[in-house]
Parts: C-alpha cells; structure tokens; sequence
C-alpha cells in the first residue's frame, strides 16, 4: 500500500480539508452548497464520495461522473 490510503469515514462529521482533490472539493460546493462530505472510498479509476443523502462519483481526474441516492 505504501502508506496510502483507501477509505476514510468520519461518520458524522466533515472529512479534514485535504484528503478530498480541490477539484472535488469545488464542485461540490457548487452541486451541494449545504453538504459537507464524510466519507470518501478510492476505487478503480476514481472515487466514491458520500455526502448525506447522496453517494457521489468521479473519476481519477476529479471529473463528476453521476450521483446516486443513499438509501
């Protein structure tokens, strides 16, 4: 692994600033303005985001890909 990370979950509470791409961060400020991301997964060729009551996707450069509802 070499010291990366693969998930990280903070339940109820916001991920600390910079684990998520600024990309990221900027567009779901845009998308989500009252939403703060919890929890983020790296999956195969991007990353899953949670916020709450959304799952978020997008790809390894930060591009959205779709958004589903938690449920």
């Amino acid at each position: 692994n070499k010291g990366e990370w693969k998930s990280v979950d903070c339940k109820f509470s916001a991920l600390p600033s910079g684990i998520i791409p600024d990309v990221i961060v900027a567009d779901i400020a845009k998308r989500y303005p009252s939403q703060q991301p919890y929890k983020i997964e790296k999956e195969i060729g991007g990353y899953e985001i949670d916020i709450p009551g959304y799952d978020l996707y997008y790809n390894s450069a930060g591009k959205f890909i779709r958004a589903e509802i938690d449920r």
